[in-house]
């Protein structure tokens, strides 16, 4: 089987560690895989290193360019499944596979994307064979709002994360890590954890706060941090080269988004056997069981956040079997590889299925 991937850009982000992790999945059950992307980043490098191919088919001209690349190296390749990643990606896979009528085209949606997004979704979204969601929750939101796909036509296919050796059990002496490790975007809801610690320094519970990831509203988050005299508790790691490490070093994951189709963040400290404190929003309460492997928060209520984050403070037995149980939650429910095998099952169904129910146009 040959497969191409296209995907908007190969940062650091979970979309493109599952077309890391599927890339090299693929290639040892024997089978043909190329990469495209509009702009290069970190995991290409891995990528071009590990001997595959690697097409960059950049950002001029609306694109346009770049559709006609992707209209060539459909042609060269001859890909029996193209798996496209993005709003960006999926929109010009769409109509490059309008003149590869044999191609079936699977389509991962990762979020809710924008208005626009909406609007061209619903336009579009019967170009694909197939689409994956990484949560059902962002599958019922799409078939409410975009179209009421089948059940042949979708699948809910959690990214999970590699399950790694666990990490050494202890309770560190001092005041408790709370940690967050995420863009520094407003939708990922890092100033509302600035505030319910702030809450948190007025009950007299010891903590310190430590902020991994970047992003352009570092500052506004640095100043809401000095406003709110809990500066000398708040750190703010930057960008995470190992992520592992850093998440060893905290001893309560939150996860205070006010939007979340996953939460794979959350995933990732669970493997960790960190206890989660997370919002009731997206995806989350279907990684997270209250009472069990973390907290739950209405997002709306300030002082539900402040709460759990004093629970599990001031209960370090509670945060131990809260961990203990998140971590064997992601082993048997959210490991990748499971996931990546659920990929490739869906690829092999899609070879014997007829073709999208469009028209096809004439390469010529």
């Amino acid at each position: 089987m040959k497969i191409f991937k296209i995907i908007n850009a190969l940062t650091l982000g979970g979309a493109q560690f599952v077309v890391l992790d599927l890339a090299r999945r693929a290639r040892e059950e024997g089978h043909e895989v190329e990469i495209a992307c509009f702009r290069d980043g970190p995991l290409g490098e891995v990528l071009r290193n590990e001997g595959f191919k690697v097409h960059l088919l950049g950002e001029k001209m609306l694109d346009l360019p770049a559709f006609f690349r992707i209209l060539m190296l459909l042609r060269a390749f001859r890909p029996d499944i193209v798996h496209s990643h993005l709003f960006r990606a999926s929109f010009w896979a769409r109509i490059a596979c309008l003149f590869s009528p044999a191609t079936r085209l699977v389509t991962s949606v990762h979020g809710y994307e924008t208005r626009t997004f909406h609007h061209i979704e619903k336009l579009l979204s019967r170009l694909s064979d197939y689409i994956i969601f990484p949560s059902r929750f962002l599958r019922d939101w799409y078939r409410g709002n975009i179209r009421k796909l089948r059940s042949d036509e979708c699948s809910v296919i959690y990214p999970g994360v590699n399950i790694r050796p666990p990490g050494v059990s202890a309770i560190a002496a001092g005041p408790v890590r709370i940690g967050t490790l995420s863009r520094l975007h407003p939708v990922k809801g890092i100033d509302r954890l600035i505030e319910a610690c702030a809450e948190l320094k007025k009950r007299s519970v010891p903590f310190s706060l430590i902020i991994g990831g970047e992003g352009r509203h570092r500052a506004e988050l640095e100043a809401l941090a000095a406003k709110l005299d809990v500066s000398r508790q708040c750190f703010f790691a930057g960008q995470v080269s190992d992520q592992r490490a850093f998440l060893d070093g905290l001893d309560i994951f939150v996860a205070p988004s006010r939007q979340e189709a996953f939460g794979i963040h959350v995933c990732e400290a669970m493997e960790r056997a960190l206890p989660i404190v997370g919002a009731r929003v997206g995806g989350i309460p279907e990684l997270v069981e209250h009472d069990q492997t973390g907290l739950l928060f209405d997002p709306e209520r300030l002082n539900e956040l402040t709460d759990c984050l004093e629970k599990l403070a001031s209960s370090p037995g509670f945060r131990k079997s809260a961990g203990e149980k998140g971590r064997c939650r992601v082993e048997t429910s959210f490991n990748r590889q499971t996931g990546i095998e659920k990929h490739l099952e869906i690829f092999s169904r899609m070879l014997n299925r007829q073709p999208h129910a469009h028209f096809a146009v004439s390469s010529g």
